[in-house]
């Protein structure tokens, strides 16, 4: 079988498993995700009730089965998010806005010992894209990184557009773990993971969300070295012939991706 049949067959196992996990999630989901609010509720209800006080052990019990819970939660929505991609849904947005107002939740979402470094080029053209598609993909990226970093590191990103204004370019870059060749290979599969407590559907919706857009991602990773991934997305129509801005005010990609590798490959000293 030639390289081409299997790349074929590739795409058509792929495609066959997204529509599997389609179905799936259509029947499951809803109910799910009432039974793991309705315990919850009930974790809450429990853990401020008045008699917990004098029954300090099965506080711990309490504080395991919320921690439970929230897992489920995180991997029904990632489940939806995959599933129920509406790129039509969009309307043209400031990215730099987008991601300034989205950074409490990133630096929330991360490790105490982990910092996040964001560099937003002045005066970038509009996105024309699904805004919360594009906050959820930020977040899957800038997790993902955290989770990968142990004992203190940064994650940097930085959001720049290319020469012509044609394409905007955020890139996550962390000092964490990073990857082998082969593991980088199958990075975007679905419900590929190297975490046990992993979905294996964060990049692979990152990666649906930037094709729905007429965008793309790419990783540049390697062992120990961290690991950079970036999202390219079309400007909006509107913007891509406006070149009011001097050549000095624009950053290129590769001096974008060269501050994140600099700051990635420098933090282990300060962690």
């Amino acid at each position: 079988m030639s390289r081409t049949d299997l790349a074929i067959e590739a795409r058509t196992n792929q495609q066959h498993g997204l529509e599997a996990v389609g179905l799936m999630t259509a029947g499951l989901a809803h109910d799910l995700a009432n039974s793991v609010q309705t315990l919850t509720s009930a974790g809450n209800i429990l853990q401020a009730h008045a008699l917990l006080a004098d029954a300090a052990d099965l506080r711990p019990t309490l504080d395991g089965a919320a921690v439970a819970l929230r897992h489920v939660e995180i991997m029904v929505s990632a489940l939806l998010a995959f599933v129920r991609s509406r790129p039509d849904d969009r309307s043209p947005f400031d990215p730099a806005q987008c991601v300034r107002a989205l950074e409490p939740l990133l630096r929330w979402s991360i490790a105490a010992d982990v910092v996040l470094s964001i560099h937003i080029q002045p005066e970038l053209p509009r996105l024309d894209c699904n805004r919360q598609q594009l906050e959820s993909a930020l977040l899957n990226l800038v997790r993902n990184s955290s989770q990968a970093i142990a004992g203190g590191g940064l994650i940097v990103v930085a959001v720049s557009t290319d020469h012509d204004r044609r394409n905007i370019l955020l890139e996550v870059a962390d000092s964490g773990a990073g990857m082998s060749a082969g593991d980088r290979s199958r990075a975007f599969e679905p419900f590929f993971t190297l975490r046990e407590a992993g979905t294996g559907l964060g990049l692979a919706t990152v990666q649906r969300f930037a094709h729905d857009h007429a965008g793309d991602v790419s990783i540049d990773s390697e062992p120990d070295g961290g690991t950079n991934v970036q999202l390219r997305l079309p400007a909006a129509d509107d913007e891509r012939n406006d070149r009011s801005l001097s050549p000095g005010n624009r950053a290129t990609p590769q001096a974008c991706a060269g501050l994140a590798l600099k700051r990635r490959r420098a933090v282990p000293s300060a962690a």
